[in-house]
């Protein structure tokens, strides 16, 4: 298993937090890369040169020099990445093992994971994501690394199509924790932007003190209400009557998930 860590293009003590974070969460060998520098201060700008640097590492850990006899895995992490697990290293590395035994399809696995459309659970530690958000920690299998960036170029590698929503992958073999591991402790940058748009939702945001897990839940049950509403009329109207009964069996047992997981943060939340 090989581990990036995406070092701030200007603030060095960022990534000297970063490393310490990392080490306490049993990563002691990440390779550091500077990450690309934004041209200006909008969210676009900044999405694309992070796109940019995620690209830059796997470009790096694809090459003849690195690890040429065996590919391993490798794993692409933000400066403000923290965990909640004592040894990510080996939590990440048993992930791997359990997705190429029971999964050997899989290309890719968000470690900390904001679902923006629907979800497949599979078990309970994976599930498939069709439009998986949140970017800050990503476990990519390293033959697919390869052949990613030998045939898709910088500027192909942004958003949708790669590193958020991968639209460029199968749903199929796109796949995240059903419980996130990794989450950020910066404030992603698209939330500040919502919270100057809705100041209510920034105060509710900071009164409840939100993390990365409960807004995960909040969004996957608000994306799978919203694709009920918007879905079933088409279907009906289209007659696609096995998408339907397909539909009808997964939304609640998604629901269901979602439901136990919230009440169980409720409960955490409740005690501390």
């Amino acid at each position: 298993m090989v581990f990036y860590l995406i070092a701030h293009p200007v603030i060095a003590s960022r990534t000297q937090n970063a490393l310490s974070v990392l080490k306490t969460a049993g990563i002691e060998n990440a390779i550091v890369l500077r990450g690309t520098r934004a041209t200006g201060g909008e969210i676009s700008s900044q999405q694309h040169a992070i796109a940019l640097s995620h690209y830059r590492c796997l470009v790096d850990f694809s090459r003849p020099r690195r690890h040429a006899r065996l590919k391993p895995d490798v794993v692409v992490l933000e400066d403000d990445v923290t965990f909640n697990v004592q040894n990510a290293s080996e939590f990440v590395q048993h992930v791997a093992s359990l997705l190429h035994h029971h999964h050997p399809r899989w290309k890719t696995c968000h470690l900390g994971h904001i679902p923006m459309g629907p979800v497949l659970p599979l078990s309970h530690m994976f599930c498939l994501t069709s439009l998986p958000f949140s970017a800050q920690a990503i476990l990519w299998r390293g033959e697919f690394a390869c052949d990613l960036t030998s045939r898709v170029s910088a500027q192909r590698f942004q958003r949708p199509h790669y590193m958020e929503a991968m639209l460029d992958i199968s749903f199929f073999q796109k796949f995240a924790l059903n419980t996130p591991i990794a989450f950020q402790s910066q404030r992603p940058k698209e939330l500040r932007k919502f919270d100057e748009t809705v100041p209510v939702f920034g105060s509710i945001s900071s009164t409840c003190g939100f993390n990365a897990l409960s807004t995960t839940f909040v969004v996957f049950a608000l994306v799978l209400t919203l694709y009920c509403v918007c879905v079933m009329p088409t279907l009906i109207m289209k007659r696609r009557w096995k998408s339907i009964a397909l539909f009808l069996v997964w939304m609640p047992l998604c629901m269901s998930v979602f439901a136990m997981s919230a009440d169980a943060i409720g409960t955490i939340t409740s005690q501390t």
